[in-house]
């Protein structure tokens, strides 16, 4: 019983390993379709009319309406902004941490244990992905001139730079996630 616990905490953990990276292709992501969606009138539509026919169930607006009511909690207010921010990005790290370790867990009670990827494979592929984040970066540029400021060469390193960055969070994040996936299947295995 001792070990599942420690298993539980152990994914957990992992989990809160990959939420940076997880983050930061999001962010990285939704910047550049923010760019492409810019330019494409027809998309504007599409998303106003997406919009109007989505309808949220209730019971998921109330369950979201109380984690943003813990997260955003009075308590904030009278912190310094900082500790505030820092006190919001940590609670929101973790909630999210939590959730992301119970669609793993349900996921893998739907369509059975997944099979590990090594550590190589894992890094292979973000950095493939990596690739394709850059070029669509460096064609955005291409395609969309006037929605960039500054000088080519700035523009070139920034795009590089982005690209690195979300490696380097990724390989951090997929290393200690790794290395906390190689202890938990350790701990499982001495259970059974």
């Amino acid at each position: 019983m001792l070990n599942i616990a420690i298993s539980l905490v152990i994914g957990y953990f992992r989990w809160t390993q990959l939420f940076p990276m997880i983050a930061a292709w999001v962010i990285t992501t939704g910047l550049l379709l923010v760019i492409v969606m810019d330019n494409q009138e027809p998309t504007a539509q599409v998303m106003e009319s997406a919009e109007q026919k989505i309808e949220v169930p209730p019971i998921l607006e109330q369950a979201v309406g109380s984690i943003f009511e813990y997260v955003f909690s009075e308590e904030e207010a009278d912190k310094h902004p900082f500790e505030a921010f820092r006190s919001v990005v940590l609670k929101a790290w973790g909630i999210a941490s939590l959730a992301l370790m119970l669609l793993a867990w349900l996921l893998g009670l739907l369509f059975g244990p997944f099979k590990p990827w090594t550590l190589k494979k894992k890094l292979t592929v973000t950095l493939m992905a990596c690739l394709v984040l850059e070029s669509g970066y460096f064609w955005c540029f291409l395609a969309f001139p006037d929605e960039f400021n500054g000088s080519t060469s700035i523009i070139i390193l920034n795009f590089l730079l982005w690209g690195a960055g979300v490696f380097l969070v990724s390989t951090w994040s997929l290393t200690i996630s790794h290395i906390l996936g190689q202890w938990q299947l350790a701990i499982t295995s001495a259970s059974d």
